[in-house]
């Protein structure tokens, strides 16, 4: 049959078969083309020419029919199409507007765009979004991209709220021109004829291509929300089915797209989270994974706990660990989850107050944990510490108040905070430090292992130690507080700190009926230990002679003696022993080899470090007797060596080195292809 079938031009035959198929169902879909076009000649004739408007409904249901049957044919889909945007405007009432169309028609603009988007500059109404998305979308010479295509349901809202924001009056205004008018004419599929749609009565309508500045306005914005849905649609490009609401997938949408989807999409995501923020526990990394449907594996790195942080940041959801944030994963792999001040698009980089105030936090809670149990008081104190600090942000302080629950269940190793003490001002440092002593000082008695601690922190930060011991004399009575000379259930003796004060210290080990002995002032502690437990015996022999005429006491000189030296002891331990030192076993003087694996491929590791990771490149796994047996032939105390290496790593590669478990696996990937000899 010719391009343009007719039936009288039609061969018996083909007129037979045309026949037979018209009689039947029409539903075979592999019918030959030529004849459903034919049929389709006789129904726009009907429809089109001679204006049956009785007939229209069934017309436009029959076409509909055959386009759910045929339509895989481009070309009768598109005459198909033509046919059924005509009897569209043929039917329109009076002042009544189309159905939008946001598809060329033809090479065309759709004369249901001609018709809306012309009545309106004819009789000077304005323009709305809807009706200039349109124009945009359906002119022929206008590059639509695959966003707008694909997630047109997200498109169509987001440049209605973008083109209010550029209109703020409620439309586009545009003045008509004295010339150029253009008739909506339906060209007939068969080539028969051709028909006005508007009719004389409803006036004519101006030619659009007159308004290239209306048109070039459009394009901009149509770019600029495609734009805005590149990143969603990548996301469906990759294999997700458009109606697969997880929060990653919405996560990507505009902020105003997010909020109006996400209750609806993925309310039960949101809810659970919401749960396990007000629970304040930490939840494990998987199933945080799981709910935000995040792709790929379930390891904990860097990289995934930022896109997990960042994907939950846009709906107002907090997540500690962040590798761009101080605290560190924890060996199993638990995170937790907090408020935010509202959703953020990005996470906003910690300020130098933001990492201050976690300094101080998280060597305080170092101080409060030191004697086994971080008691009410010390957890107000550590609260005050992260709200208090001037300069937070709104969202800063919230983190910073789960921060302290994290860091009481994971706590973080005086070892690897070291470099970031070192990095703050010498104020700042004063400002850690008191706060230590707030913390120290909040239970109303001051341990052995919270000041040992305490002094710890002031050296490896520079600050003057007689700063610490004076701060202790000055630190005022806690209510409650045993007084001095009283045992303790657990055999702890109250050692009072000054003569005017009740201020008690703890011996750990002292037995019951020991006496109590003062703290040193700062001047009294340059004295040495050992004369000052002479001095008391030798006072007790006076003492003894003196009062009751009679000869020394044997036995309570005995015991006074080895209370004394318990006690002293103990005091020279806490001010004056080395905590690095007593740590562990002494370490081994580093090889001139190790010294270069500090400096080469370990730069930034310490010798006793770089010597340790030396060691452990040897092979990826190592069972965790090996490991920790290892961590102490270099002096080194393995957990916190472990937190060392990984620190480290984050700071390199923007991962972890060592994963704890059995056995202890050390990510060689990490490390560069060469290393020195000794590894």
């Amino acid at each position: 049959m010719d391009y343009w079938p007719a039936y009288e031009n039609m061969r018996p035959s083909s007129r037979r078969a045309f026949l037979e198929w018209l009689s039947g169902d029409r539903t075979d879909p592999d019918t030959y083309i030529g004849y459903v076009f034919l049929y389709l000649y006789g129904l726009e004739r009907r429809g089109v020419l001679e204006r049956a408007v009785e007939d229209h409904a069934a017309i436009r249901a029959e076409v509909e029919r055959l386009l759910a049957v045929y339509g895989h044919h481009s070309s009768f889909r598109r005459y198909a199409g033509d046919l059924l945007a005509a009897l569209d405007i043929l039917n329109l009432a009076p002042g009544q507007d189309p159905v939008p169309v946001f598809v060329p028609s033809g090479g065309e603009l759709p004369p249901a765009v001609r018709v809306a988007v012309g009545s309106r500059i004819r009789d000077r109404r304005p323009i709305d979004a809807d009706w200039l998305l349109a124009w945009t979308m359906s002119h022929p010479e206008t590059r639509v991209r695959t966003p707008a295509r694909r997630v047109f349901a997200h498109l169509r809202p987001e440049f209605a709220a973008e083109f209010g924001r550029v209109n703020p009056t409620g439309g586009m205004l545009l003045k008509p021109r004295k010339s150029g008018s253009s008739p909506v004419t339906y060209r007939a599929a068969s080539g028969t004829f051709t028909a006005d749609l508007v009719s004389a009565e409803h006036g004519t309508l101006p030619d659009l291509e007159r308004y290239p500045e209306a048109l070039a306005a459009g394009r901009e914005l149509l770019e600029l929300c495609t734009g805005r849905l590149d990143a969603y649609s990548r996301y469906l490009g990759r294999g997700a089915a458009p109606g697969q609401a997880t929060l990653q997938a919405l996560a990507l949408l505009p902020p105003s797209r997010r909020q109006e989807a996400s209750p609806e999409a993925a309310g039960d995501s949101l809810a659970w989270f919401n749960a396990r923020i007000a629970a304040c526990a930490p939840v494990p990394f998987q199933e945080v994974n799981e709910q935000v449907g995040a792709r790929g594996e379930d390891r904990v790195t860097p990289a995934k706990l930022r896109d997990i942080a960042d994907t939950l940041g846009r709906f107002g959801i907090g997540l500690i660990p962040d590798p761009r944030f101080p605290a560190r994963p924890s060996p199993s792999s638990t995170v937790l989850l907090f408020r935010l001040d509202g959703p953020r698009e990005a996470v906003d980089l910690p300020s130098d107050a933001y990492k201050a105030a976690f300094l101080s936090l998280a060597v305080g809670m170092l101080v409060a944990k030191a004697d086994g149990e971080v008691t009410d008081g010390e957890r107000a104190i550590l609260r005050q510490l992260a709200t208090a600090p001037s300069g937070l942000t709104p969202d800063e302080r919230h983190r910073l108040a789960a921060d302290a629950s994290w860091l009481e269940a994971h706590p973080a190793e005086l070892p690897t905070l070291r470099s970031r003490l070192a990095e703050l001002g010498h104020e700042q440092r004063q400002a850690v430090g008191d706060s230590l002593i707030r913390v120290a000082s909040s239970d109303g008695t001051h341990h052995r292992a919270e000041v040992a601690l305490i002094e710890r922190a002031f050296r490896q930060m520079g600050l003057d130690q007689d700063r610490l011991y004076a701060a202790l004399h000055r630190a005022g009575p806690a209510p409650g507080v045993l007084s001095a000379g009283e045992a303790t259930p657990d055999g702890l003796v109250l050692v009072s700190l000054a003569p005017e004060t009740e201020r008690t210290y703890a011996i750990p080990g002292a037995p019951p009926t020991a006496t109590p002995h003062r703290l040193p002032t700062p001047e009294a502690r340059r004295e040495t230990a050992v004369p000052a437990a002479d001095e008391a015996v030798h006072g007790a022999v006076r003492e003894t002679a003196t009062g009751a005429g009679e000869g020394v006491d044997a036995a309570r000189l005995a015991a006074i003696r080895a209370e004394t030296l318990a006690v002293n002891a103990v005091l020279a331990d806490v001010f004056d022993a080395d905590p690095d030192a007593a740590s562990g076993p002494s370490a081994p003087a580093p090889s001139t080899e190790q010294a270069a694996e500090a400096d080469g491929a370990f730069a930034g590791l310490d010798a006793r470090h770089a010597g340790l990771l030396g060691e452990l490149v040897s092979r990826p796994a190592w069972p965790r007797v090996e490991f920790d047996r290892l961590a102490r032939e270099f002096g080194l105390m393995p957990g916190a060596a472990m937190e060392e290496l990984n620190a480290w790593a984050f700071d390199r590669f923007d991962d972890i080195l060592v994963e704890e478990g059995e056995p202890v696996h050390v990510n060689l990937h990490l490390l560069p292809d060469t290393l020195p000899e000794a590894a």
